[in-house]
């Protein structure tokens, strides 16, 4: 359910139970990976990390 975007990693890990950690290591040991912790579609990261690069080029010179 967790691959399929169904269940969160939270519960898919309190399903497990496991840790968020433990469950996202327990996957990687098991070839399960790629996995990403984050909760984002590609376009929806490109998006963050597009705003978070124009804040920080519009922040006041730090002397």
């Amino acid at each position: 359910m967790f691959e399929l975007g169904k269940l969160s990693s939270g519960h898919a890990a309190q399903l497990a139970g496991r840790t968020r950690a433990e469950f996202f290591e327990s996957r990687r040991r098991s070839g399960r990976d790629p996995v990403s912790i984050f909760n984002y579609d590609p376009e929806e990261a490109a998006d963050e990390l597009r705003r978070d690069v124009e804040t920080l080029r519009n922040l006041p010179d730090a002397e």
